[in-house]
């Protein structure tokens, strides 16, 4: 066994980074967009990928790519407030590609691009996962996605 103090540990890091962000990307984006670039960071590649199948390092693995997931849309939505809608497009497009059913990153994709002089593309997106949701689990997406979409329609300022 081998005994690390938890500041040590690169997925403890990440972890509080998160928690830290979490509580300040409404408030304060761009401290909370420092901290999620340096908890971002120190992710690389697939998240215990030499610990075994077992089902602490199953379970272990759901938590780190879910708390990713949710770093990345803590991320964005601090990045939409700094009005940084361009610069994470790029980002946001593979992510939602990624997970097409994670109706946040739809919703994030849709602002930046529809404050990037894009509406025609953001309906798309939205068109686009409402199909899938549809055709794959049965269900229309959720009110906070249909009413981004709505916004769009009607051109109004959208939020996150």
């Amino acid at each position: 066994m081998l005994s690390l103090p938890e500041d040590d540990i690169d997925a403890s890091q990440f972890c509080n980074l998160t928690r830290q962000a979490a509580a300040l990307h409404k408030t304060a984006p761009a401290h909370a967009l420092r901290l999620l670039t340096r908890a971002l960071a120190l992710w690389r590649g697939t998240a215990l990928l030499d610990t075994g199948q077992g089902l602490i390092s199953r379970t272990a693995y759901t938590r780190l790519t879910e708390t990713r997931l949710t770093a990345y849309e803590y991320f964005f939505d601090a990045a939409i407030r700094l009005g940084l809608h361009r610069e994470i497009v790029a980002e946001l497009y593979p992510l939602h590609a990624h997970h097409p059913l994670r109706e946040r990153f739809c919703e994030q994709l849709i602002t930046a691009l529809y404050h990037s002089g894009r509406q025609a593309e953001a309906l798309e997106v939205y068109h686009r996962t409402r199909r899938r949701l549809s055709e794959q689990l049965g269900i229309e997406p959720g009110d906070a996605l249909r009413a981004q979409f709505h916004r769009v329609l009607r051109r109004e300022p959208l939020t996150v």
